[in-house]
């Protein structure tokens, strides 16, 4: 919150200056204008854009020469099993944003999820589209029952949280605060829910990964557990070295 705290500070501070200073100069309401027009332009990055870490403080890198795979809005009893069963097969591990009403609807698939070795992540209970227009009450009611409805089906509550959509607020800040998360962003967007066609989208995410990057995916689209293996293995033979267990055990408090 310190940097938006720090955009309040500077724009005010300008206004002021305005007021008191240039109030009569013929150019004041377009420069005051232009003050409130990149006040507001900086808030909207910071919404938008969970790597800024304007409101709140969020992992997007770890550390080298590791890539992170994350998968969002699941489980899916249909795919996520395909998608747990590529990792295993590479020996690869990664962070399971799952929504809290499809965790209380396959409580099996969450639990094999933490059982080989990936840890599960707080993404909302209903993962609500307009979540982060909510308010203060019902952000952390939604954090609240997902973790709920975690330690249900595993006797653990989750540490990292990613908000749906990715968007933040000073709402969704305090929240984070409260319940003791962490939030998790990421470096790479794999856009899997733009690009249907699995060889396009595989062909995007080698062209872009890097070491240390954290990739976004999602574990209920066909076009991503459609591409996973290859994607894996090319990556591999590309030099990329994807995170173990021990990699993201290491994250962990």
């Amino acid at each position: 919150m310190l940097k938006h705290y720090l955009n309040i500070g500077i724009a005010g501070v300008s206004v002021l200056l305005l007021v008191f200073v240039f109030r009569d100069h013929p150019l004041f309401w377009k420069l005051l204008f232009v003050v409130i027009a990149v006040f507001l332009l900086i808030i909207c990055l910071g919404v938008i854009f969970l790597k800024l870490n304007y409101f709140l403080t969020s992992i997007s890198r770890i550390k080298k020469p590791y890539v992170l795979l994350t998968f969002d809005d699941g489980p899916d009893p249909e795919l996520t099993p395909k998608v747990l069963d590529i990792l295993k097969q590479h020996e690869v591990a990664a962070v399971f944003f799952t929504i809290g009403y499809k965790s209380k609807n396959n409580p099996e698939l969450v639990r094999q999820i933490a059982k080989e070795g990936h840890i599960i992540g707080n993404h909302t209970q209903n993962h609500h589209p307009l979540f982060s227009l909510q308010s203060s009450s019902k952000v952390e009611q939604e954090m609240s029952e997902c973790d709920a409805t975690i330690q249900a089906i595993l006797g653990e509550t989750t540490y990292f949280f990613r908000p749906p959509v990715g968007y933040t607020n000073p709402r969704i800040a305090r929240a984070v605060k409260k319940l003791g998360k962490q939030t998790m962003g990421w470096r790479l967007r794999s856009f899997d829910s733009v690009f249907k066609n699995d060889e396009t989208l595989k062909k995007r995410l080698l062209r872009h990964t890097k070491p240390g990057d954290i990739v976004l995916l999602h574990d209920n689209l066909p076009q991503t557990a459609e591409m996973l293996d290859v994607y894996i293995t090319e990556a591999k033979r590309n030099g990329i070295i994807f995170a173990t267990k021990d990699v993201i055990k290491s994250i962990m408090p």
